[in-house]
């Protein structure tokens, strides 16, 4: 008569194997939802201090009160020239020759080509970026005593309140204001209006081959417009 096989011969049960795969993976360091939103925050924070508002500022010093930045990410391969190659620096100027064909020609558009796996496509186009890119650029403007467009008439507090007010974006409260109809409204001194968003521009761009070609890409277009 065979014995039967004693309990360490046996396979580990279903039981045993899960516990034992749920130990390891809470022996593994957790990804927290702060440190994913302090990350973003770094981001975007980062773009704003060293690219929106330095040209935001030169643009005053000039005297003028539109203008419009295309942000096109680090690996839109569609809107990048032959010519930009490995720079990891950001290219704040359009290549000589190369021409925004889908806005109009009097409207200032400032282009930037992004740099780094921090700013990639696929980080941009998640929309709670851009809602907080567009709530950390209109607190800027109130910090400057600007009234947020549309709402010089409205129970707005100073301060904190204020802050509040403009992130109304994630509740669902606030509407963008549309481009196409409010250009015939008139911004009143001391009043900013401005978006965010992801779209698609067109650039005219010269390839390898020396001859011009167009191209289309994703990027995030921020448009101000300052009152007065």
């Amino acid at each position: 008569m065979e014995n039967s096989p004693s309990s360490k011969d046996l396979p580990p049960s279903y039981t045993d194997s899960m516990n034992a795969s749920s130990s390891v993976l809470i022996d593994a360091q957790p990804i927290h939802s702060e440190q994913r939103s302090a990350n973003r925050t770094s981001i975007i924070s980062a773009l704003l201090t060293t690219q929106i508002v330095p040209h935001l500022q030169e643009c005053a010093l000039k005297g003028l009160s539109k203008s419009t930045m295309l942000l096109i990410p680090s690996n839109n391969k569609s809107l990048q020239p032959p010519s930009s190659g490995d720079n990891k620096e950001s290219l704040v100027s359009a290549f000589p020759g190369e021409v925004v064909v889908d806005f109009p020609s009097t409207e200032n558009i400032h282009l930037v080509r992004l740099r780094g796996v921090e700013n990639t496509l696929e980080f941009w186009h998640q929309q709670p970026v851009l809602n907080q890119l567009e709530r950390q650029l209109k607190f800027w403007f109130l910090q400057g005593r600007y009234t947020l467009f549309g709402e010089r008439n409205q129970d707005v507090q100073p301060g904190f309140d204020r802050e509040l007010n403009s992130r109304q974006l994630d509740t669902g409260i606030y509407t963008r204001p549309d481009w196409r109809y409010a250009e015939e409204q008139i911004i009143e001194d001391g009043e900013v209006r401005l978006g965010v968003e992801m779209r698609e521009v067109c650039l005219r761009i010269e390839n390898e081959m020396g001859l011009y070609e167009t191209r289309t890409g994703k990027a995030v277009v921020v448009r101000v417009q300052l009152g007065g």
